[in-house]
């Protein structure tokens, strides 16, 4: 589901609460019912994602179990992508399998939409081509399971959750809040003169200050000269 239709199951926790649901789910329904946010998100999200027992925690092992016969080597690249690898080269580096087979585990991932293939909007695919985990609920679980797992299986997840959780989740909206955005532009927005039929990110270098920038969204039209250009920002303070 959409952040949209997301926030209908949860209508009165507030917006900000509402947003974070659907970073950690991803808008699939059974997740939000099993992560049952009722006041508190804190204690939701410890007892269903940082309790060694609790469904959430082991959904993504069951999953791999169920669909793949390699399940260790996928979650090995996963867990490469989720530290930072993001090249074809960079993910074969760091999980040890060479490039071709590399490419095969991650058309895998791909078509289980659980890892998506990006060209920055109007370039072909090339030496730019990145791959991130598109599954809010995989990025979520690798992005905070990993790094606290002692702290999981010792039962102390609470008393560090503040430092280990919270102070990092508005980072981690960021590429939630991206998907928020385009889907509003393509979904809901009012029309306008600008009629999209694709949103995607744009990164390189700028030829003027000659450095390497990004464009969180850039729509494009049937107009080969227009483009809608956009920035994303989930903080709780004033946007210059």
């Amino acid at each position: 589901l959409t952040y949209k239709e997301t926030a209908m199951f949860n209508s009165e926790l507030d917006n900000e609460i509402k947003s974070f649901v659907y970073g950690v789910t991803g808008g699939v329904p059974h997740y939000i019912n099993k992560l049952n946010v009722q006041d508190d998100f804190k204690n939701s999200l410890i007892d269903n994602f940082f309790d060694s027992s609790a469904y959430l925690f082991e959904e993504p092992a069951n999953l791999l179990k169920q669909e793949l016969r390699e399940p260790a080597v996928y979650n090995s690249v996963i867990t490469a992508i989720a530290e930072g690898a993001s090249h074809m080269n960079e993910i074969s580096t760091k999980t040890g399998i060479e490039t071709g087979p590399c490419s095969k585990y991650l058309s895998v991932l791909i078509n289980l939409g659980i890892v998506k293939k990006e060209t920055p909007m109007t370039e072909k695919p090339g030496k730019k081509t990145i791959y991130s985990i598109a599954d809010p609920f995989f990025r979520f679980w690798y992005r905070f399971v990993p790094n606290n797992m002692v702290a999981i299986l010792s039962g102390r997840m609470e008393k560090i959750y503040d430092k280990a959780v919270c102070a990092h989740l508005n980072d981690y909206m960021g590429l939630v809040f991206e998907k928020m955005c385009s889907d509003y532009l393509l979904y809901y927005a009012d029309e306008s003169e600008l009629q999209l039929v694709d949103i995607g990110q744009w990164w390189g270098t700028d030829t003027v200050e000659r450095k390497q920038i990004q464009i969180d969204l850039v729509g494009s039209t049937n107009n080969k000269n227009e483009y809608l250009i956009g920035s994303c920002k989930f903080r709780n303070e004033t946007i210059g």
